[in-house]
């Protein structure tokens, strides 16, 4: 049954590709395609080899590698150094005002070339074409209040 040996490259080639293309980089189809390859060589290697021991053989990897890597390799890719906090990237901003927005509602800005909804946290109308600071982010709303006078960037309000 060499033939079968394809089969389960073909397999494994395609889990990998299915997480790496769709999928958040879980690893689990990284690995279990992995022991997919691993069991179309040991057909390759034992032709003989029946069906259901190629099954068990398939399970019985796929449980063992998944265990021993997966939590190494997501935690090497999905570390904090590796990651981009999108808030801290915003947070300090400034937006100009596209329409006015009342004390603490709700409008439209223009940050970074960009219209976003934006909400305004403070007590205090912000007039449209004014600027204003970004103190947060929430979902895709942006959390802002206004400059103050000088111009000067104000702490946010914690």
């Amino acid at each position: 049954m060499p033939e079968m040996a394809w089969v389960w490259i073909l397999f494994g080639l395609v889990l990998i590709a299915f997480e790496l293309a769709v999928l958040d980089m879980l690893f689990i189809l990284v690995l279990v395609g992995v022991s997919a390859l691993l069991v179309g060589f040991c057909n390759m290697v034992f032709p003989e080899m029946s069906l259901s021991a190629q099954f068990g053989l398939f399970a019985v990897i796929s449980v063992a590698v998944v265990i021993m890597f997966r939590r190494r390799l997501y935690e090497s890719i999905h570390t904090k150094e590796n990651s981009i906090d999108f808030e801290d990237t915003f947070v300090g901003g400034e937006v100009v005002l596209s329409s006015r927005i009342a004390a603490n509602g709700t409008g439209r800005v223009i940050f970074r070339g960009g219209g976003w909804d934006a909400k305004n946290t403070t007590d205090i109308d912000i007039e449209k074409n004014t600027q204003a600071i970004v103190v947060g982010l929430e979902s895709s709303c942006l959390l802002i209040k206004p400059l103050d006078r000088q111009g000067d960037r104000s702490e946010p309000d914690e």
